[in-house]
């Protein structure tokens, strides 16, 4: 765990609130996979990235994949204005991340959180979603979740999602007072929110018809439609048309940012559309899945040797490309630079089930582009659409892309892997970073990442041992039916005697249909 340096009391407050709370049954992947499939998704924040230590500890090492727009171009920049600084903890459930802004009672311009880096014009008809954490009651001030003031019409507030210092959440469009729609929140409670907005501007008549839906997460409660169709009108009934920031964890005001929130956020989401209660509903019924099952896990063993050959454990090097056979490593940690966190194998052959410290290292394979690590030890095999996300633990010398790769049975030829077809991850339309990942440049520290499977892109990998590695650069869509037959990482670069450090490889599954050859029975 990294050492935060704690600023003053309330600091210490914060982040003991964001180590120790506990997360949900909840599945953030599903959620996400029901946001992209939406064709009025404008901008989607998920403050994923890699993240350093155990997936339940909070920390101020940033990312810039943490401030991607998933969706479109708006990115995040981070806010701080006097001491503390922002945080990435654990998120509703164990495979997805939150973004922890710090409020300071005493001025209601102090404290961290985060603004897009440019304008948007919102559509007349809006709809935003959160998952989110009070982590506190703001005291002195309302602590906003999102929201926009312009300028150049500042009656017209777009204050979309805010917590009150009653505890209440709380919205506020135009020049009429602000709503509450809830009772006192539960402090370190998720909350699945969403409010919609529907403009119709017509000078002094112009109005919005708002509604708004929450359910407690952690106490498990139906969904509340709110505020059923509730109504402003007036000249200045709206929000702005004219472009604007937006804040997230605080609000955007006019050429500002102002009234930072102490709270976790997990997912914000923005569509220009206005959702109806069965659409809202059923992203809360996807959010409210199991999570997925951890399906295959490799520890990468040491046998209690200091070193010996990847082989041995079933994963295999191969590079350039007419993708050349490499010796890689599974090699023992120094004690005290091992990624601390309790793992076990799942569905791989550590031959030495009860030792967690080796990782796949290679420090001595040629300077060269397109390197591969894989593995077909995964026996129980898989359909690909049942794949909902890959998890791994690096330490690389210097910063890298990877990509997750997969070999599948395109034919149907359980038999013969001749003919299979390997697919790896790529951005194209996803924020890049989305697909790709990010793996820091850090000798000293391990990092963890995430790949949803639910919005991954893809390309195909022209792979045949001994014969070619080449990479595609057009999107392919894997059939979703198609077993998994082997998987592992691409990366486009090695540097000779430059460490990159693998560990943990798990992929987590949710069976979804009954695996092909399957005979169902129709009464």
């Amino acid at each position: 765990m990294k050492t935060v340096q704690r600023k003053s009391v309330f600091l210490v407050a914060v982040l003991t609130v964001a180590w120790t709370a506990g997360q949900v049954g909840a599945a953030v992947v599903d959620l996400r996979a029901e946001a992209r499939a939406n064709p009025s998704l404008m901008h989607h924040y998920t403050f994923e990235g890699p993240h350093q230590g155990p997936s339940g500890v909070a920390t101020n090492l940033s990312h810039d994949d943490y401030l991607l727009d998933r969706k479109g171009g708006l990115h995040l920049e981070t806010w701080m204005y006097t001491s503390g600084s922002v945080f990435y903890g654990p998120g509703v459930d164990t495979l997805s991340r939150a973004a922890i802004g710090i409020k300071n009672e005493t001025n209601h311009v102090y404290g961290a959180a985060w603004h897009t880096t440019g304008n948007t014009t919102l559509p007349e008809t809006l709809t935003v979603e959160c998952v989110l954490r009070p982590n506190r009651k703001p005291e002195n001030f309302s602590g906003y979740i999102v929201g926009t003031r312009n300028s150049i019409d500042r009656d017209r507030r777009g204050y979309f999602l805010s917590i009150n210092t009653s505890g209440k959440f709380a919205l506020q469009i135009g020049t009429p007072n602000a709503v509450t729609f809830s009772d006192e929140l539960e402090t370190n409670h998720w909350y699945y929110v969403v409010t919609t907005f529907d403009v119709t501007a017509s000078g002094a008549t112009t109005q919005t018809v708002i509604n708004a839906y929450f359910a407690d997460l952690t106490a498990d409660t139906p969904l509340t439609h709110a505020l059923v169709n509730y109504t402003v009108s007036g000249f200045n009934a709206r929000y702005s048309f004219n472009p604007s920031r937006i804040g997230i964890g605080c609000l955007w005001n006019a050429d500002s940012r102002q009234y930072p929130s102490p709270a976790s956020i997990d997912e914000v989401a923005i569509y220009g559309s206005v959702f109806s209660a069965e659409t809202i509903d059923k992203h809360l019924e996807a959010l409210r899945r199991e999570m997925p099952e951890v399906w295959y896990r490799e520890i990468f063993p040491s046998d209690n040797k200091l070193e010996r050959p990847s082989m041995e454990e079933g994963w295999f090097c191969h590079w350039d490309s007419t993708a050349t056979t490499v010796a890689s490593r599974i090699v023992v940690p120094k004690a005290e630079t091992a990624f601390l966190e309790d793992v076990f194998p799942v569905g791989s052959f550590p031959t030495d089930d009860g030792s967690s410290f080796g990782y796949l290292n290679n420090h001595s394979g040629p300077t060269a582009t397109n390197y591969i690590y894989w593995t077909e030890e995964m026996t129980n095999k898989v359909e690909f659409a049942w794949l909902r996300a890959v998890g791994f633990d690096t330490r690389f010398a210097e910063a890298r892309s990877v990509h997750v790769a997969v070999r599948l049975d395109v034919h149907g030829t359980a038999a013969d892997t001749a003919d299979d077809v390997w697919y790896m991850t790529r951005d194209f339309t996803n924020a890049v970073g989305t697909s790709s990942l990010s793996i820091p440049g850090d000798s000293n520290r391990w990092w963890r990442h995430i790949l949803d499977m639910q919005v991954a892109e893809w390309t195909v990998l022209d792979f045949k041992p001994d014969v070619i590695l080449k990479p595609g650069t057009t999107q392919a869509v894997p059939p979703e039916r198609a077993r998994i037959t082997a998987f592992g990482l691409f990366h486009p670069i090695h540097f000779h005697t430059k460490n990159e450090r693998i560990d943990n490889y798990t992929l987590y599954v949710r069976k979804i249909y009954p695996p092909l050859g399957t005979l169902i029975s129709v009464r």
